[in-house]
């Protein structure tokens, strides 16, 4: 069989016109089959983060669009953190965003129909997964990307080839936005941003002790426990001491040690002032539980009335038993959608 494989144009990378290798891999051939799709695999599928998929509609904002555009992350406050692994990518954690960068090869129609579809996969089952992981991953990029700044950021920070024309990665990813639909991706796709703070903490109900570490060392961990050890510390010493100075007096009265009348107003003042101690520890107690009750309750009440999940789907749609190829990778659509990168980013060479 006959296909036309496309080669990214790289002085770097030694390539062969019998046998040229995958866009952007220079140690992957396209005759090596098995070994791309296990590398495939490795490289778009996320399980662990779909096994999360139940709890996700309490963890994020229930659209897949919720996605920050890339100079709204620099708004924010993020720093954009370069990531090669598929389960990091969207996920924020305080002032640091990681994104994965979108592989040559995923904009390289020939790959696609040879490895991402039905006909070129071994393992139909996986071979869906892991086209449905691509389909997400790339529309990803569409909402990241939609304007000439944005591709700008992005290529500062090498999350897109530089020397791709700006106007075809626009036109390129629209499609992705507008012809792909949360049902042509994985769950994990059907969400924007994800919390890292709080995919951990869900984790906890998988039996995991996190989804991804957030601590480079063992120092920084004990950091993070100590903070609310020392907080409750503080406010039961604060209490104890309140208690003591309140019992202290009580004896000195009761003893009959201070029959003076400035002993006896300092002695109602220190007792005053201990139940006042007392009740503001008590206060900012039940203050701190009351605001995570609060929050706790916005969210659920939020998840709730928006029905769990609202799903981008098309109007009317109705699940095939069969999984069919998304509109825009079909062969009437196909130069629409790939030919603005082949004149200037690809060659042809022919495979056998």
């Amino acid at each position: 069989m006959q296909i036309v494989a496309c080669t990214y144009k790289s002085a770097s990378e030694p390539r062969s016109e019998e046998d040229p290798c995958v866009p952007g891999q220079p140690l992957l051939k396209i005759s090596m089959a098995q070994e791309i799709h296990e590398f495939l695999q490795t490289d778009l599928l996320h399980d662990d983060l779909n096994d999360l998929a139940p709890f996700m509609w309490l963890l994020a904002v229930q659209k897949s669009e919720h996605v920050s555009r890339m100079h709204e992350q620099l708004v924010r406050g993020r720093r954009i953190i370069l990531t090669e692994d598929p389960g990091r990518h969207l996920l924020w954690y305080y002032d640091r965003v990681f994104i994965k960068p979108l592989p040559t090869y995923l904009t390289n129609y020939a790959f696609w129909k040879q490895f991402l579809c039905d006909d070129g996969v071994r393992d139909v089952q996986r071979g869906k997964e892991v086209r449905k992981a691509a389909l997400g991953f790339v529309r990803s990029y569409a909402f990241l990307i939609k304007s000439l700044s944005d591709i700008e950021i992005a290529k500062n920070h090498r999350l897109i080839p530089n020397d791709l024309d700006g106007g075809a990665i626009l036109r390129f990813l629209d499609l992705f936005r507008k012809g792909v639909y949360d049902e042509d991706t994985t769950p994990r796709y059907h969400y924007g941003e994800l919390r890292l703070q709080r995919l951990n903490l869900y984790s906890l109900f998988k039996f995991k002790l996190y989804y991804r570490k957030t601590y480079g060392q063992y120092s920084d961990l004990i950091q993070g426990l100590v903070a609310p050890f020392v907080f409750i510390f503080a406010m039961v010493s604060v209490a104890l001491s309140a208690m003591q100075v309140a019992l202290a007096v009580r004896q000195g009265v009761v003893g009959g040690n201070g029959d003076s009348h400035s002993w006896q107003v300092f002695a109602a003042v220190s007792q005053w002032f201990s139940i006042i101690c007392l009740s503001l520890t008590l206060g900012c107690i039940v203050m701190v539980l009351l605001a995570v009750l609060v929050l706790l309750l916005r969210e659920l009440v939020y998840a709730l009335g928006k029905g769990r999940r609202v799903i981008r789907s098309r109007p009317n749609y109705d699940p095939p038993d069969a999984e069919r190829t998304p509109r825009l990778l079909k062969a009437e659509t196909a130069d629409t959608v790939f030919d603005s990168f082949r004149p200037s980013s690809f060659e042809q060479s022919n495979v056998t």
